[in-house]
């Protein structure tokens, strides 16, 4: 075990990354339900209109952050499972 450690440890730098956009994936993915229960609770009131332009920037920002956090944790993963290969 502690050799595979020792072959791992150039590679920390990208496992780090890897976890803090797997939680990143996490948090969007909490924020586009919220985004939705938002939207539900105030079409229910009536005043969609009023909140529609907000909501949507706030969709389209959960959109781009959970596509850069995959991405990462796919371009990390490989990463790392290719140094430790080596």
């Amino acid at each position: 075990m502690k050799k595979l450690l020792k072959f791992a440890k150039p590679y920390w730098g990208y496992l780090a990354v890897t976890v803090l956009a797997g939680i990143g994936c996490s948090v969007v993915n909490v924020w586009i339900i919220d985004i939705l229960k938002q939207l539900i609770d105030e079409s229910v009131k009536g005043k969609i209109g009023a909140v529609l332009p907000g909501l949507a920037l706030k969709a389209a920002l959960a959109v781009v952050v959970g596509m850069a956090a995959n991405y990462l944790v796919i371009r990390m993963t490989g990463f790392f499972g290719a140094g430790i290969l080596k």
